[in-house]
């Protein structure tokens, strides 16, 4: 599937390429199924736990050498309103004793655990994205090595990036408002920026994700109905289990100690299958719009 398509069929993209909504839905979850993802979105969470706590030693470590006030508190208040309860102490535990001993010796052994796993982690996600758009593999290793890396870079650096903006945000509005002799805005609309921030973020992200990880990505788009479905999925799913595991469930009965992790576990396995499902739904979308290009050239 190339990357580059003429623009009158970049426009259908957003028409579904001629399918239905309900077409649309049913053929990305048959072929979700029939491509057997959910096993690569088992890689996927197992992989992500294994990069998970070193770069959060990495990322509080940076943190802490930044002066900016406030930006653990808005880490931790980010994943608070992220995690499911028992996993967000499980991170909150780990942050605390990460402050009390972040030893040159801690930090690197962390930095190169999160290398390892995080561009595993990019290429299993490759890997998946590559099923997901009937592609074969990249042949040469290297540049898919590679491009995993510079992935798992750019996390740390996105989250560092995203955390400076959620909190000098809402004082550079000020400053500017300020400056321009205008009323300060309202704590709704404080609000309101500093999520779509966060949110564009993950959009952009989620499409450099599906633009750059597989052999041959789909054509460039800011926001495509994939990424777009993934990302708000997610938040949809993050704030359901969520609130699941904080009125109906209690891993801990089950999983005692264990019970934040296998939490945890699940929440990545949650956010892989809804990354998947969203490039499936782009690879049939842009399969649609190739055949009805085709069918009108005929």
């Amino acid at each position: 599937m190339p990357r580059h398509i003429e623009p009158f069929a970049q426009l259908r993209v957003w028409n579904f390429g001629g399918l239905t909504l309900y077409e649309l839905v049913q053929r990305t979850w048959h072929e979700y199924r029939e491509r057997q993802l959910s096993a690569r979105c088992a890689q996927f969470a197992y992989f992500s736990m294994l990069a998970m706590m070193p770069m959060l030693i990495v990322l509080v470590y940076a943190i802490g050498q930044m002066p900016i006030q406030g930006l653990l508190g808005s880490f931790l208040l980010l994943l608070e309103k992220t995690l499911p309860s028992d996993a967000y102490q499980l991170f909150r535990t780990q942050i605390l004793a990460i402050q009390q001993q972040s030893s040159t010796t801690y930090i690197s052994m962390s930095c190169i655990i999160f290398i390892y796993a995080g561009s595993r982690l990019f290429v299993t996600m490759g890997e998946g994205l590559n099923i997901a758009f009937g592609h074969a593999p990249r042949a040469r290793r290297v540049r898919t090595y590679g491009v995993s890396l510079a992935l798992t870079f750019s996390i740390a650096l996105t989250m560092i990036a995203a955390l400076i903006i959620l909190v000098i945000g809402p004082q550079a509005i000020e400053w500017i408002m300020h400056g321009l002799h205008l009323p300060l805005p309202d704590y709704f609309f404080l609000i309101l920026t500093r999520w779509g921030v966060a949110v564009s973020f993950l959009l952009i992200f989620t499409s450099t994700i599906y633009y750059i990880v597989p052999a041959h990505g789909l054509p460039w788009h800011w926001f495509s109905p994939g990424s777009i479905f993934a990302v708000f999925g997610w938040i949809a799913a993050s704030q359901g289990f969520r609130f699941y595991m904080g009125h109906f469930a209690n891993y801990n009965q089950i999983y005692g100690a264990l019970g934040g992790v296998i939490a945890m576990l699940f929440w990545l396995y949650l956010t892989g299958a809804l990354l998947l499902m969203g490039a499936q739904m782009n690879g049939i979308i842009y399969e649609a719009v190739q055949k009805s290009s085709a069918n009108a050239l005929a």
